[in-house]
């Protein structure tokens, strides 16, 4: 169950953000760093997902926002890892590709401060300096201890695309291998969908539509379809507007109806924050606090509506019985009915 997967997720997000600091502690002190950490916390990535698909991709979507290459490393491969669950992959396989995007982009951290300023303000592909990450990015994990070898061709093509049009060596079709291209299918998406600014930000529905049209030229049809039948249209951690003129957020999916997932209410139809947060069961017609039979009018991009992601997050950390929190766990997942 989610409440269940997601105290359990807490402590393995908390793993997956040590191993990854561990890493790019060794990087920019120009030390050969130790995959082991990293290994371990995406075998734990791998079995969350497999027992509940939504609590990680939720957590890592509430919890890692503060550094775009940070967050979008951890959302990715979580991400990647819910795909190969979906897709029926052996779990080697799964946490092979897991670890992969994880370090995708370690060599980011190698760029010069000025080209990381840019990457921040413009799209990357116009940023001719900002491709050579691919390059530091395999020069440091094939240093690296403890990395299965398979990792590296994966790394180096995540950015290559069927077409051509893809970097650094304008591979085709099946000159990419296809761990490679799930890699950047997960990584494009991914992208598009998180807060870089209120411009170019898009909804995860607005992404699923973009990557769908990139089938069968940047991207494989057959995987395409697949990622968007594994994601959904509403993932875990899309804000999303009800019929109701309610905010919410999405904390998980419904198997059977994945348009009609369950929603947490963030704010009132006025707009004001609810402090005591209920969820709603859009497949089983629950009402909102307003009275509502709600359903979704449309999902919305996270920048701009000042929502206070960390307090939702805190919000699923279990606590001592003592707590004066207003909310927890137990009465967060009575739903309305």
């Amino acid at each position: 169950p989610l409440e269940q997967e997601l105290a359990k997720g807490e402590v393995i997000y908390q793993e997956i953000e040590s191993a990854f600091e561990h890493s790019l502690s060794a990087i920019k002190k120009n030390e050969h760093f130790d995959a082991t950490a990293s290994k371990q916390a995406v075998k734990q990535i791998t079995e969350s997902v497999i027992r509940n698909p939504d609590a990680l991709v939720w957590l890592s979507k509430m919890k890692a926002r503060h550094d775009a290459s940070y967050s979008h490393a951890i959302r990715a491969a979580v991400l990647a890892a819910s795909f190969a669950v979906h897709l029926g992959m052996k779990q080697d396989d799964i946490e092979t590709l897991t670890l992969a995007v994880l370090l995708c982009d370690i060599g980011v951290a190698k760029l010069p401060d000025d080209v990381l300023v840019l990457a921040k303000r413009i799209e990357l592909e116009d940023i001719p300096e900002y491709k050579m990450h691919i390059a530091l990015s395999i020069e440091i994990l094939e240093k690296a201890k403890n990395l299965p070898p398979e990792i590296v061709p994966i790394v180096e093509s995540h950015h290559e695309r069927l077409d051509g049009s893809g970097y650094p060596f304008a591979l085709t079709a099946k000159q990419i291998p296809i761990l490679g291209q799930i890699a950047g299918l997960v990584d494009e998406f991914d992208r598009i969908t998180s807060i870089r600014s209120q411009e170019s930000q898009m909804t995860p529905s607005d992404g699923a539509s973009r990557i769908y049209k990139m089938r069968n030229g940047a991207f494989n049809e057959q995987l395409v379809e697949e990622f968007i039948k594994a994601i959904g249209i509403y993932p875990a951690g899309t804000l999303v507007e009800l019929n109701s003129q309610e905010i919410g957020i999405v904390i998980a999916q419904n198997p059977e109806r994945k348009l009609l997932p369950k929603v947490m209410i963030l704010r009132d139809k006025d707009g004001k924050v609810v402090h005591k947060k209920t969820i709603v069961d859009l497949y089983q017609r629950s009402q909102t606090p307003s009275g509502a039979h709600a359903s979704i009018r449309k999902s919305l991009v996270d920048a701009g509506l000042e929502i206070d992601f960390d307090d939702i997050a805190r919000g699923f950390t279990v606590t001592d019985k003592n707590t004066d929190k207003a909310w927890s766990l137990k009465n967060l997942f009575s739903s309305r009915s």
